[in-house]
């Protein structure tokens, strides 16, 4: 669960509120016994005032937190990070330096660039979401046609391509933005948490960032097994 005060088993770290709220949904889901995913656990949840640039100086916030016995979760974009020109895996192995120089274990953190976009997460369950988004207004799910030709409106700085499902894997944030401006409602941090509670969790690891996190999570606290 999430916790205020410590101890904590967990320091889990988020550039932004939208973000923050989508993984405490889906972390606090993985802990139900009946998920089988990972044990309870106490942890504390954070977000960083610059955004994806928290890759730089993830010290600076989790500079309270290093002297325990913990694990630590540091998660952003990649793009908008200022580091979108780098390999995102080198960019992750510099934020699990910067830690290990204050003491941190290598094995105590995991460092998450999501490429490129948090809502590429959303590709494995995107029929899902459209139904959950739609549903609040009492709105049958648009076509991806029209999600895309919005999209094209909403940013019509963005160059998009002509497929839909190309644009889903491109430009994941501006096809979630439309969906969201088709159903009248606004992109904010509570429909984040929406969605993290209501998406299928087995389905979401199908994303290869979503199942790299869960078997971080299920390797640090492995589920406990059931009694005879």
């Amino acid at each position: 669960m999430i916790v205020r005060e410590p101890p904590y088993d967990m320091v889990g770290l988020f550039a932004d509120l939208d973000m923050q709220n989508f993984f405490e949904a889906l972390i606090e889901r993985g802990q139900d016994h009946r998920r089988g995913c990972s044990r309870p656990m106490r942890w504390r949840s954070l977000r960083d005032p610059r955004r994806d640039t928290v890759w730089r100086e993830p010290e600076r916030v989790l500079g309270p937190f290093l002297d325990q016995q913990t694990r630590f979760l540091v998660v952003w974009d990649h793009q908008g990070s200022g580091a979108e020109k780098r390999d995102p895996e080198k960019v992750e192995a510099r934020v699990e330096d910067r830690l290990k120089k204050q003491g941190v274990p290598a094995a105590n953190v995991m460092a998450l660039a999501l490429v490129p976009e948090l809502e590429a997460l959303f590709r494995p369950v995107w029929d899902r979401i459209k139904k959950l988004v739609c549903r609040e207004r009492g709105m049958l799910p648009p076509d991806d046609a029209l999600i895309l030709e919005r999209a094209k409106r909403y940013d019509p700085g963005l160059s998009f391509p002509a497929d839909p499902q190309q644009a889903l894997d491109e430009q994941p944030k501006e096809m979630f933005g439309a969906l969201v401006a088709i159903a009248r409602l606004r992109r904010a941090a509570p429909l984040y948490r929406r969605i993290g509670e209501r998406v299928s969790l087995r389905r979401l690891k199908n994303h290869a960032a979503a199942a790299r996190l869960a078997r971080h999570i299920a390797s640090w606290f492995p589920r406990q097994p059931a009694r005879a």
